[in-house]
């Protein structure tokens, strides 16, 4: 899966769910993850290695959360949660 689409999938959830206080230690531990994915979509940046790095560590710690496979393909953020 490309990094856009992580990217957009981490911004869906982030829309989502910030405000209801379920996932605050994910939005805390992902502090620079969340603003980097919103910044992708805005096509504000160019990922560097590093950027591609937190990009997959946010994606991943996401996948963990919903028990869902990062390496799999998903299109929206209720493909991710609902496998």
């Amino acid at each position: 899966m490309d990094n856009r689409t992580k990217a957009e999938i981490l911004v869906q959830f982030t829309q989502d769910e910030f405000n209801s206080g379920e996932y605050e230690e994910f939005f805390d531990y992902n502090d620079l993850g969340i603003p980097l994915s919103i910044a992708i979509v805005q096509d504000m940046v160019i990922l560097t290695d590093s950027g591609e790095e937190l990009l997959e560590e946010t994606w991943k710690d996401l996948c963990l959360l919903f028990d869902a496979n990062p390496d799999n393909e998903y299109e929206t953020i209720d493909d991710l949660t609902t496998k």
